[in-house]
């Protein structure tokens, strides 16, 4: 495999807070980008994730995914290459999640203006 690309969020590194990851499950707000968009991505970042980390049969974008039923966070997520699309109500925790696990994979954003 390729050396792996190492993305930061510049805007969190101030943050100095505790982990605060929620025990209740996601909701899904159903979104989804489109498949030509989720490959032009993969080929920019020079792979493809493993995993889909919040997804549902209908919006998933990888054949392996974690629905609302399984609580995506109370899996680990450091064991395999992911794919974040998160509920944007919920993305404080997955940025969180993310650093504190040394997670690897590709986060969708949503471009607030």
């Amino acid at each position: 495999m390729s050396e792996k690309k190492n993305f930061e969020v510049g805007c969190l590194q101030a943050l100095k807070a505790e982990p605060k990851i929620s025990k209740t499950k996601w909701k899904s707000s159903g979104y989804a980008v489109t498949k030509s968009w989720f490959d032009r991505v993969c080929r920019w970042a020079g792979f493809v994730p493993d995993l889909d980390v919040f997804a549902n049969a209908k919006n998933k974008r990888l054949e392996r995914y974690w629905t609302q039923e399984v609580d995506s966070f109370l899996q680990r997520w450091d064991v395999l290459t992911l794919w974040w699309n998160p509920p944007f109500d919920r993305l404080y925790e997955v940025v969180e999640k993310i650093i504190s696990e040394k997670a690897f994979g590709i986060l969708i954003v949503p471009k607030w203006q």
